[in-house]
Parts: C-alpha cells; structure tokens; sequence
C-alpha cells in the first residue's frame, strides 16, 4: 500500500483495487481487497499515511506555500485521497533507495519526467534532462527552446527535487 501512493493519490475506496492491480502480474501474491482496505488502516493508525481531510488538505497548502519552490507539478491531494505523511514518504523513500546508495537520498528523481500539459504548451520537468529527452522525443513533443534550471521543486507535495529543470513544448493535440 506504501509503494501505491508514490504513483500518485487515489480515493480510499479505489486504493485496493488499484494496488491489487499493481501486483495481478507478478510472482507476488495477490492480496484481498480486506486485506488492502485493512493495510490502509494500519497505516494510518501508524500516522505513515492518511486519508485528506480538508484540514489535511489545507495544512499540506500552507506546507507547500512556506516551502518557496517549483511545484507541486502534480497538485495537492483532493479530499478523500489516499497519501503519505511525510513520516510515510520518508520511509518509502528509504525502502526505494535499499541498494542504490550512488543514486544519493531518493532514487525516484534519476528517472522522473513530469509533463504538464496546457491549451498553450506542454512543459516538461525533470531532474535529469538526458532522461528527460528520450521521454519527450517518445512522446513526439516539439520544444521551443532549451532546458531551463528550476532549482528545487516538487512533484507530489511529499516528494523533494533538489533541482531540476524546465522545457516549454508546442501544445499536445493528441
């Protein structure tokens, strides 16, 4: 259920569903949706994860604003989302990182592309833009200028990106 939210926030009653799916073609066994619905609680009771409130929500808003950086690109959780505190997505993190010390603290920014897409443009984010150009040139998107640094910024509220960078593309009419 931890490994769940790092895809991104889900509604409560979807989140069993979704991790079952997760697992359906693996050599793991596939858990019951009581027993996801139960791991939800555990996790929860540990204060690992939660499920938004509009407090929730509203503390996670002014978290972000005081923080004075890009993000998040994927937005705050909607009320009745499944996420991480950010005890949870501490230890998430730790979980990833088991074996890949060169990566430094989180291995999910080596590999993270985030596209955000306008009636205008679609901006691409990303740590590392050699990554990031093969995921944009995949996707047939045309930029219209060259890598801008951003610094550090988010993609979920919980999630830090020491830096980064910025591409404005042509729009995606797909």
């Amino acid at each position: 259920m931890l490994n769940l939210v790092h895809y991104e926030p889900r509604h409560v009653d979807d989140a069993p569903g979704y991790a079952r799916g997760l697992v359906t073609d693996t050599v793991i066994p596939v858990p019951t949706a009581a027993s996801c619905r139960a791991a939800i609680r555990t996790l929860c009771d540990r204060k690992l994860t939660r499920i938004i409130d509009e407090g929730s929500q509203l503390g996670i808003q002014r978290f972000v604003r005081d923080l004075n950086c890009v993000g998040p690109t994927d937005g705050i959780p909607y009320i009745g989302q499944f996420d991480y505190t950010l005890a949870g997505a501490k230890l998430w993190r730790d979980v990833l990182n088991f074996g890949h010390p060169d990566f430094g603290t989180d291995y999910y920014w080596n590999n993270y592309v985030c596209f955000i897409r306008r009636r205008a443009a679609t901006i691409v984010y990303a740590f590392d833009t050699e990554w990031a150009d093969d995921s944009v040139a995949s996707s047939e998107l045309t930029p219209v200028g060259q890598w801008e640094p951003i610094g550090r910024w988010r993609s979920q509220w919980w999630r830090e990106i020491p830096r980064g960078f910025r591409l404005q593309c042509l729009p995606d009419f797909d």
